[in-house]
């Protein structure tokens, strides 16, 4: 259930930020005006009033409205009118030498198993040492 859950809720996510919920709404308003239309009028003439700029509700407008600002690129996720390019410089790479009057830097360093035994190798299967 929690899974299921999760998923509906990740559904309605992306629904919002396509902006779907204003499909959904005209949808919704075009199906009740052509159901108010159809009762006054043949079926031909509430569909073409329906769709008309003369029928248009008031939830017509307000989705008009969302579309435009959608469009206008002032809601954060809009498309860009321009592309944006990232400039990165380059790293400047320095190099600093040891200089020649410091003669401990350019020791050698004795190594760490200077002194020991070399470690026992392992026997080889079936020879007899």
């Amino acid at each position: 259930m929690r899974r299921k859950l999760a998923l509906i809720f990740t559904l309605i996510a992306w629904l919002i930020a396509t902006g779907a919920q204003w499909d959904f709404l005209q949808a919704f308003t075009w199906t009740r005006m052509f159901e108010e239309n159809v009762r006054v009028l043949p079926i031909c003439a509430a569909l073409a009033r329906t769709f008309s700029p003369e029928g248009r509700c008031a939830i017509c407008g307000v989705v008009t409205f969302a579309e435009q600002q959608k469009d206008n690129h002032t809601v954060p996720g809009a498309k860009m009118a321009a592309k944006v390019l990232l400039i990165f410089e380059s790293v400047f790479v320095v190099i600093v030498e040891a200089p020649e009057f410091a003669p401990w830097l350019r020791c050698e360093f004795p190594f760490a198993s200077a002194g020991r035994a070399t470690p026992p190798l392992p026997r080889a299967i079936g020879s007899r040492l």
